[in-house]
């Protein structure tokens, strides 16, 4: 059986394309791991570090995600404001099961 990863990713006001392309390409890192039974599960969570709730959608970017196997769990954490880049992986971290 494979291991268990948690993945935070951390963002302020991200460019469309390249919020986009990152997330499409750990998408098939993490199909991979998973195909080839390196990981078990994998849970990502995507914290927007912004503070204009209208500028960014968390839950349209989780949706890249959205026909995945169950292995693989997305939450999205918003509207905490600007709390600096490690505070945002340490909201994240909270729930981490890995």
């Amino acid at each position: 059986m494979g291991a268990i990863l948690s993945i935070s990713v951390v963002v302020y006001r991200p460019t469309e394309k390249i919020l986009t392309d990152t997330l499409v390409s750990l998408r098939q890192a993490i199909r991979f791991a998973l195909a080839t039974k390196n990981l078990s599960q994998v849970s990502l969570c995507l914290v927007d570090n912004g503070e204009q709730p209208d500028y960014f959608d968390p839950n349209h970017y989780a949706g890249i995600f959205s026909a995945e196997p169950a292995a693989l769990t997305v939450h999205c954490l918003a509207g905490h404001g600007n709390v600096g880049y490690g505070p945002g992986h340490n909201l994240a971290l909270v729930n981490a099961k890995s």
